[in-house]
């Protein structure tokens, strides 16, 4: 026993050895898979974070003692052994390098490390000595590493998807990928790859997506390869070297649904049989040597689930065969420009009509542009410039607008919308719907044969960065709505029959960089703001008449006015203000002799009015109201409170006004409504005289703008032109800037307010004032105005309103707890006085505390049924007038509902009195 205790005494050492070399070899990746445990784990998850060198989101802060790395974020472990199996921490912006030691954590199914910051090599340790031989996902996406592909990726027996792309990667791609037979997802976008292809990357069966675009490769593809990918959906081959044909093969491939072979140097003709492929729904041959038959094109109507065409920049000769109408009606983009194909576009393209884009540009297609455009109201790219293409551009444009309202170009990041109709041979006038345009980014149409004015529309395009009218027949001036393309960069107007001057808003667009003005008959002085200061960002050239700007023009001094005409444009200026200023004097002494004899008339009658009325004491009055009781009270106003009562002995209905002596002006207004009351007491209108007016005007305007032959917009309605017979009927006057609505929407005729159509101040509609057309909703909102100051009394001038407070702002604010004190307050004591006694003894005799007031108002008046139904009226006015003045066009009632509203008002508040 002892020799063999001693042999085992004496092998100590050794076991000590192997048991420290062990905790070095932790330290460091290792290739003995069955000698590493849970600790081997931790120590590598530790090495790992210790390679990131700045984590942002603290994403890494959870990796410490406290608690078990299998809980760590961005881990998970295997229940049974508790060995790390998902290494998961995309899209944090770690930066930092890849530890090696990562190779340690042996059952290791995923790493997705995409879409950080990660720089250095992809450490080869992962695939050299097979200790990740359970890794299926690997995915090192969108991130900064340099170096190779691991050389021996080919031992990663068990994966099934390979990513890289996005990287800084050379090299070449390893040989040994062939051994991956489970592989599915293989992608190495956008690196710095060359060499060729190796060919046993199409001998693995089971490959689904190929992704190998943006890269320095040069290879041709093999003749049978879609023999050898049975199941291949996607293939990325742009932007590479590749070159030679097609392979007829590849149409055998079933079950692809992406081709693109963009961007590279294939060449010949492409495969006739393409419709064997029925799922496919991306085809991209754009940018090679592809030849001149379209033949292919027939066989690809079998594909009924195409999404994108794109054979645009090839060699493609020909005419379009009128099947390409049998292509599948999912189409949305199809690409054909920079072709050199010929003859006219078939109008079967109109049975797609689907497509958003379409990019004919850059061929020899000739004759007149078919009626099919009308079809295609999803259109939101149009090229057509560089064709010989017939006909008036009005005859389609106006029908592609609604697809231009709208931004759904998705797919096409480095695009905004676009439409591209220049070196075309289009005649006729540009249409004014071109400003239905309303989020067009470019807008190309020189080059043409388009004449006559550039319609003020065109400031409607407040999404326009470039613009381009060169090399037309443009006359007159260059509208001044060109002021309101706050965004436009680049504007070109050269080669055209401009003339007038330069409008002074274009100097206020800051981000206008490049401005083309040259060679048409412009005049007047050149500003010296805005783009105007850059000598060379502005052309001027080849417009004789022009003078001034910024010295580096060169262009003559523009004239300075001489002495003469001065002195007789100020003496004439003097003989109109002595005719003005005789006339005024002469007017006066008329109207003080006029005045004389009416006050005197007026006194005598004034006599024999004051003698006609009562003295009332204020014992009366106290006993009338039963105190000043708060149960007669009708209303408070501005300067005091009225109380309804009633007079001994007679039993007369009264209204008694006490005045706030306090409230200044107090006295003022008293004076003012007892001369009202002994002078003109018809002056004041009653309620029901208001709303018979208001009644009246509505009639009027909806009769212009819905029931005669030519619609009528009148453009300034307002207070002052509106007249009263002697029955007290309302007639709409001053038609003096009336427009017919056939003519406003005719470009040659349209105007807006910047030419002149303004309304009255407060009247007139907001959008008038940043250059929108006259409209019945511009009426529609003077009359709203007109409404609610008739009700409150208060002028849209009034000097209350300042800042963003307005009539309408003021009204809505006050509704409708504060209607009381907002309405004009003459409208409550009148409906009292009115009010027949029979009516007010009702009302007494009956329980006050019923009473069956608008949800709206209930709370502001419990006085009387009565009273309620004036608070209704006034409500449901004021409700319109709001309705009728919004900010917003489209929100406004139109004046047919309008009448019909009003009518059913006066309805209601009648039924009631009577």
């Amino acid at each position: 026993m002892k020799p063999h205790q001693t042999n085992l005494y004496a092998l100590w050492p050794m076991h000590l050895h192997v048991i420290l070399l062990f905790s070095i070899n932790l330290l460091q990746p290792t290739i003995t898979a069955n000698a590493l445990t849970n600790e081997t784990d931790r120590l590598a998850l530790i090495k790992f974070k210790e390679s990131i060198t700045h984590d942002p989101h603290m994403m890494l802060s959870s990796w410490n003692d406290s608690m078990h790395f299998c809980n760590w974020f961005g881990i998970t472990c295997g229940r049974r052994h508790q060995r790390v199996t998902v290494l998961d921490l995309l899209g944090f912006k770690l930066r930092g390098s890849i530890s090696p030691h990562i190779s340690n954590l042996t059952f290791l199914r995923i790493i997705k490390l995409q879409n950080n910051s990660l720089y250095g090599k992809i450490p080869h340790e992962v695939a050299e000595f097979g200790s990740l031989k359970k890794l299926e996902l690997f995915q090192l996406a969108s991130n900064n590493l340099t170096g190779t592909i691991p050389p021996s990726l080919g031992n990663l027996s068990s994966l099934i998807a390979f990513s890289v792309s996005f990287n800084k990667l050379v090299g070449n791609i390893p040989n040994g990928i062939g051994h991956l037979q489970s592989l599915l997802f293989f992608s190495i976008t956008a690196n710095k790859l060359s060499g060729t292809i190796p060919s046993s990357l199409y001998n693995i069966s089971s490959l689904q997506t190929i992704s190998i675009s943006e890269n320095q490769l040069k290879d041709t593809l093999p003749a049978n390869i879609g023999l050898t990918l049975p199941n291949i959906k996607e293939l990325f081959f742009g932007l590479n070297e590749f070159y030679g044909p097609i392979p007829v093969s590849l149409c055998n491939a079933s079950q692809l649904q992406t081709i693109d072979l963009s961007a590279n140097k294939f060449l010949g003709l492409v495969p006739n049989n393409l419709g064997n492929v029925p799922d496919l729904q991306w085809l991209g041959l754009s940018d090679n040597h592809l030849g001149r038959s379209l033949d292919f094109l027939t066989s690809l109507t079998n594909c009924s689930k195409l999404d994108i065409l794109d054979f645009s920049i090839n060699q493609f000769g020909g005419v379009l065969p009128i099947t390409i109408g049998n292509l599948s009606t999912q189409l949305t983009k199809l690409y054909f420009g920079g072709n050199e194909i010929s003859g006219t576009i078939p109008v079967t393209l109109g049975n797609l009509v689907n497509l958003i884009v379409l990019s004919f540009e850059n061929n020899l297609f000739t004759g007149l542009i078919p009626t099919i455009f009308e079809k295609f109201q999803k259109i939101q790219l149009l090229g057509l410039n560089g064709n010989s293409l017939l006909g008036e551009i009005a005859t389609f444009i106006g029908n592609l607008t609604h697809g231009f309202i709208t931004s759904q170009l998705i797919g096409l990041s480095s695009l905004s919308t676009l439409l591209n109709l220049s070196h075309n041979s289009f005649t006729g006038k540009l249409p004014s719907e071109v400003g239905n345009l309303i989020n067009i980014n470019q807008l190309d149409i020189s080059e043409n044969n388009l004449f006559g004015e550039i319609p003020s529309s065109m400031g409607n395009c407040l999404s326009l960065e470039y613009l381009s009218l060169q090399g037309n027949s443009f006359e007159g001036s260059l509208p001044s709505s060109m002021a309101f393309l706050k965004g436009v960069k680049f504007l070109d107007v050269s080669r055209n029959n401009l003339s007038g001057s330069i409008p002074k808003g274009l100097e206020k667009l800051s981000s206008l960089k490049e401005l083309n003005l040259s060679f048409n008959d412009i005049e007047g002085e050149v500003p010296t703001e805005g783009v105007f200061k850059n000598a060379s960002a502005i052309s001027v050239i080849g417009n004789a008449k022009l003078c001034g700007g910024v010295p580096q023009l060169m262009l003559p001094s523009c004239p300075v006015e001489v002495m003469k005409p001065t002195k007789s444009l100020s003496f004439k200026l003097k003989i109109a203000i002595i005719v003005v200023v005789v006339c005024f004097l002469l007017f006066s002494f008329i109207l003080f002799l006029h005045w004389g004899k009416i006050s005197k008339r007026n006194s005598s009658s004034l006599g024999s009015t004051i003698e006609l009325l009562p003295n009332v004491s204020y014992k009366m009055l106290y006993q009338a109201t039963n105190g000043f009781s708060p149960s007669n009270l009708v209303g408070t106003g501005s300067f005091g409170s009225v109380y309804k009562g009633f007079l001994h002995p007679k039993e007369r209905l009264v209204a008694v006004k006490v005045l706030n002596l306090q409230r200044k002006g107090a006295s003022k207004s008293f004076m003012a409504e007892c001369n009202i009351d002994r002078e003109d007491q018809s002056g004041v209108l009653s309620l029901l005289q208001r709303l018979n007016i208001a009644i009246d005007v509505a009639c009027a305007l909806d009769y212009l703008h819905n029931q005669s032959v030519q619609p009528i917009i009148h453009c300034d309605l307002k207070p002052s032109n509106i007249l009263l017979d002697d029955d007290m009927v309302a007639h709409v006057s001053d038609f003096g800037l009336a427009r017919l609505l056939s003519i406003v929407t005719d470009s040659s005729q349209k105007q807006t307010s910047t030419i002149g159509i303004k309304g009255s101040i407060g009247y007139a509609a907001p959008e008038y004032g940043m250059g929108r057309e006259v409209s019945t909703e511009g009426d529609v909102y003077s009359f709203g105005v007109f409404l609610l100051e008739m009700f409150l009394g208060k002028r849209p001038t009034n000097e209350m309103f300042k800042n963003d407070l307005n009539l309408h702002n003021f009204v809505k604010m006050s509704l409708p707890k504060q209607l009381v004190q907002i309405v004009d307050p003459t409208l409550l004591v009148r409906e009292v006085e009115e009010m027949p006694a029979t009516a007010v003894a009702t009302r007494d005799h009956n329980n006050e505390n019923e009473i069956e007031a608008d949800e709206k108002i209930e709370g502001i008046v419990n006085h009387s049924k009565v009273e309620a139904n004036v608070y209704k009226c006034l409500f449901s006015v004021l409700e319109i007038g709001l309705a009728c003045s919004l900010e917003s066009p489209k929100e406004r009632m139109n004046m047919e509902k309008v009448s019909r509203e009003l009518h059913s008002i006066k309805n209601a508040f009648l039924g009631f009195r009577i």
